[in-house]
């Protein structure tokens, strides 16, 4: 469900897990000021392992439970010609995360009991325009940096 107020967009969005009787609810919210985007979204999530998870390298099923847990992010997009800017501060907390771990044989799944983390995210990106006699090149360039902190 999306929601335009002058300068803000509101929006809603939700999952039902048929099986597991779960929601997974999202609400956020994006203003935009000419060249500048300021974004947040909360919300809920739950999910399910996957076959992979369930089937990797193994005859029989695991015992992996659903992850579920919460999550913030507040962020901005700044845009001027042919550079791109976003930044953002995140935090989310689960119970029953699903990671990969190695083992004697290469990797496999396991659900952790709860985790946090919470960290910095930015993407920067520049399109430069080349112009050779009768050839034309666009060429991007991007960094990313994510850092965050997990507990």
């Amino acid at each position: 469900v999306y929601l335009f107020l002058f300068f803000l967009l509101l929006h809603l969005q939700n999952r039902y897990d048929l099986l597991a009787n779960k929601n997974a609810t999202k609400l956020g919210a994006d203003a935009y000021f000419k060249q500048l985007r300021i974004y947040a979204n909360v919300g809920n999530s739950f999910r399910r392992a996957t076959l992979n998870e369930l089937y990797w390298q193994s005859d029989s099923m695991r015992v992996i439970n659903p992850e579920s847990g919460y999550f913030a992010e507040l962020g901005a997009d700044w845009k001027h010609k042919n550079l791109q800017i976003n930044m953002a501060v995140f935090t989310r907390s689960l119970d029953d995360e699903i990671i990969w771990v190695p083992n004697g044989n290469g990797t496999t799944p396991i659900n952790l009991n709860k985790t946090k983390a919470v960290g910095l995210s930015s993407q920067s990106t520049i399109r430069l325009t080349l112009k050779m006699l009768l050839a034309k090149a666009d060429i991007m360039i991007d960094l990313n940096i994510l850092f965050g902190l997990i507990s």
